[in-house]
């Protein structure tokens, strides 16, 4: 093999080795920066979620505790909610998915706030998501479920959450009793509340 061939071929394997390096580490970069939203192939079929898109828990499953924060800065953690129905939703104003949702957990909220306690949990990044931007979204649209700021990824960590939205249906025991991962329709989440709730 003449020289020039070698350097042909050492400069295509730099090439490809620089390009390979480059994705990784913009592939790195985008999980760092902040979650993806959920776009599997049951999700852009059907962003309702088809049985493929429900994660339904073996069983119940004791719900690990997490510490958020509610928009005056107070410290407030998952267990303090026990005795009570609760339902946590994972989200963030940039999350397509998530907004589509929001109408339904606000009706939701209205007709089951009674007996059920909505932990609405923001995604507060301080990159893509804010405390005062995530305010401010939900001050315009007029939703008044209850919303907590994951300031420190207690609650992304808690559940390994890496796509979101995300939803989990936990007993008044404190048990996990249904996992949902994308957004639902009105029908759906009602089913998961009836269920839930016993009626």
């Amino acid at each position: 093999m003449s020289s020039k061939t070698k350097y042909a071929a050492l400069a295509v394997f730099l090439v490809v080795v620089i390009a390979f390096a480059a994705f990784s580490y913009r592939s790195l970069s985008d999980n760092e920066a902040g979650l993806n939203e959920t776009e599997t192939a049951a999700d852009i079929t059907d962003i309702y979620g088809t049985e493929s898109a429900v994660n339904a828990a073996k069983g119940s499953e004791p719900a690990a505790n997490f510490t958020v924060y509610d928009g005056n800065m107070k410290e407030v953690r998952l267990s303090d909610f026990k005795g009570k129905p609760v339902v946590v939703n994972f989200w963030a104003t940039w999350c397509i998915y998530c907004v589509r949702e929001f109408p339904q957990f606000e009706d939701a909220y209205r007709r089951y706030g009674d007996r059920v306690n909505f932990v609405m949990v923001d995604l507060t990044d301080n990159y893509r998501e804010t405390m005062d931007s995530a305010k401010d979204f939900i001050r315009k649209n007029d939703y008044t479920f209850p919303v907590y700021f994951d300031m420190k990824n207690s609650a992304g960590t808690a559940y390994n959450i890496s796509s979101i939205p995300v939803s989990l249906f936990i007993d008044a025991g404190g048990n996990i009793v249904d996992t949902h991962v994308g957004a639902m329709s009105e029908t759906m989440l009602d089913s998961y509340l009836v269920k839930l709730t016993g009626g």
